[in-house]
This record gives C-alpha cells, structure tokens and sequence, in this order.
C-alpha cells in the first residue's frame, strides 16, 4: 500500500502558523493589558501618596503656595490615574478582540487536524484491511499447497 499522504497538508501548515501568529498576538495584548493594570494600580498609589502629603502639609505651618502646589499635584496625579484607566479599557476591549480572533484560528486549525486525523485513521484501517487479506491469501495458498503435497483434495478427507 501506498504510504499516507495528507494532500491538505499545505492548508495545515498555514492554519498552524496563523494560529501561532494569533497566539503571539493574544500574548502581547495580555502583557499590554497586564502592564496598564500595573500602570493604573501605580497611579492609585500615587494619588493616595500625595493626598497623604497633602493632609501633612495641611497639619503643619507652611508657606501657603504649598496648598496650591499639593491640590495641583493631586490633580495631576488623578488625571493620571485616569489616562491609565482609559489606557486600560482600551487594552481590554484590545484583548477581547484578539481572544476572539485567536478562538477562531485555534477553532480552524482543529478542524483541518481533525480530518487529517480522521484521514490517517482511515489509511492506517484500510492498510490493516490489506495486510488482513494478504495473510488470508498467503494461508489458503499454504493450506492448499500442503494438500496437494499430502495427496489430498481438500474437502475434509
């Protein structure tokens, strides 16, 4: 029997490295998104930090520039904290979309693999079938060859 031979095989080669490149892609939009996490959870911190000095100042006798100087500086640190929060949003609505893509090529790359399984099966089954008959013809021709050499016709003597 002829050995196998996947004629899609080319279609298969394509599927894995479309879903490669859309598994590199998923990774690199969780590291984005787990990076704006880290960014929002930074600017949080700031932000309380500097709420934090700011009560400080207030209890002790300063210049009064300094008051506007702290409100300016919470104010910068909020409008940080929300830059990275929209950075973030951005990032997850990123993400949900390349999961998606990424779903799809896994999905279609199953598919071809399946066949290719089911198509591998069915050459391996019908190379047993072969072999199968093969044998079966190889033990009636000894079968019959030991009857003729014994002088017999066969038929239950």
């Amino acid at each position: 029997m002829r050995p196998f031979k996947f004629r899609a095989k080319p279609v298969l080669a394509l599927r894995q490295r479309q879903d490669d490149e859309a598994q590199r892609e998923l990774a690199n939009a969780v590291a984005a998104r787990v990076a704006a996490e880290q960014a929002v959870e930074q600017a949080t911190v700031a932000v309380d930090e500097a709420m934090l000095r700011s009560a400080e100042a207030k209890n002790t006798k300063h210049l009064p520039y300094l008051y506007d100087w702290h409100r300016n500086w919470i104010q910068s640190c909020q409008n940080g904290r929300r830059a990275a929060q929209e950075l973030l949003d951005k990032r997850r609505q990123a993400e949900r979309g390349v999961r998606g893509r990424a779903h799809e090529t896994r999905r279609a790359l199953r598919v071809i693999e399946r066949w290719h399984e089911r198509m591998w099966h069915a050459h391996a089954d019908a190379a047993r079938r072969e072999e199968q008959r093969e044998l079966d013809e190889l033990g009636a021709l000894r079968f019959s060859a030991r009857r003729r050499e014994e002088g017999g016709t066969g038929r239950g003597n």
